[in-house]
Formats: structure tokens, C-alpha cells, sequence
């Protein structure tokens, strides 16, 4: 019964089939932790990108927060179509600059993975 009604929903929200395997596999309802999303979207990271860096919890938060992840931290699968648009553009974009995301000086740093706040501090900071 339990299957059944994830299917259903998955099938009522997420539209993109890649988007709806992450969900089965972090086993989301209505409702799913970051910590399982971020897990499975760490490893098709590594896969897709074969970045030699990491993504780390932190890379995600704060766009996840703007694109509607929940105070509690956990998302409502009504929002997780257009938080994995997202992820799936920025892993386009690790690839397309992997040479320079694999460098560790410099350190390159793409949008998303911090916030306007965070890049203002750090411009200001190496003036």
C-alpha cells in the first residue's frame, strides 16, 4: 500500500524521470529529509560530473533553502521537480568546467553552491 501511494505521488508531482528515481531511492513521501536527498544526489555527482572534489552538504543548502526546502530541512515533493532542474543544470556546468573545478588553486566556485552573502564576504575579503 505504502509503494503504491509513493508511485502515485511521485507520478502527481515529479515530472522528470531522473528526478523521480532519487526520490524512490531516498524513499520520499510527501515529504523527504535533505540529508537522504543529498546522499543520493552526492553519488550521481561523482558519477555524471567525475569531479575529483566532493560535493559536500553545505554546496546545496543554501540554493535548496531558496528554492523551498523547509525550515526543518526537508522537502516537499511538490518542490523537488524544480530543486532537481537545478542540481541537474549545476552539474552540467561541473562538467563543462572541470578542469578548472578539479584545480584546487584557484579555487573556483560556482554560483549555487554559495550564497550572495557568502560571495560578498569573500570579495570584500581579498581586496
Amino acid at each position: 500500500q505504502r509503494k503504491q501511494t509513493r508511485e502515485q505521488l511521485i507520478k502527481q508531482y515529479i515530472q522528470n524521470a531522473a528526478a523521480q528515481q532519487v526520490w524512490r531511492k531516498a524513499h520520499g513521501m510527501e515529504m523527504c529529509d535533505y540529508y537522504k536527498i543529498f546522499e543520493i544526489l552526492k553519488y550521481d555527482f561523482t558519477e555524471y560530473t567525475f569531479s575529483k572534489r566532493k560535493l559536500e552538504q553545505n554546496n546545496l543548502m543554501e540554493c535548496f533553502r531558496t528554492l523551498g526546502m523547509n525550515q526543518d530541512l526537508t522537502i516537499n515533493i511538490d518542490k523537488f521537480d524544480n530543486l532537481y532542474k537545478w542540481f541537474n543544470g549545476l552539474t552540467r556546468l561541473v562538467q563543462a568546467l572541470s578542469k578548472y573545478w578539479n584545480q584546487t588553486n584557484p579555487y573556483i566556485i560556482i554560483h549555487g553552491f554559495v550564497s550572495r552573502q557568502e560571495a560578498q564576504k569573500m570579495l570584500l575579503n581579498n581586496r
